[in-house]
């Protein structure tokens, strides 16, 4: 029986490229990710001036963040 051996290139490869159905759940969970940012920015909304003070927050602070593109994600979400 003969060994096979795995190309570096493939071997280095992300396991979501290696397996070809895999890329459209990554889609889907990134889309699934997006959507629940824009809906705990919208929340924002819903603070009055008191309680986005306590969080750190001011009103210009809340519009700018609800009006964020929808794929524009914090840093540490967009590789998920």
């Amino acid at each position: 029986m003969t060994s096979l051996t795995i190309p570096d290139e493939i071997a280095a490869s992300s396991s979501e490229a290696a397996v070809p159905h895999a890329q459209p759940f990554a889609n889907v969970r990134r889309l699934w990710g997006a959507l629940h940012i824009r809906r705990q920015r919208r929340a924002l909304l819903l603070l009055d001036d008191r309680m986005l003070r306590d969080v750190g927050l001011s009103r210009a602070d809340v519009e700018r963040e609800v009006t964020r593109a929808l794929f524009d994600l914090p840093s540490d979400l967009r590789s998920r």
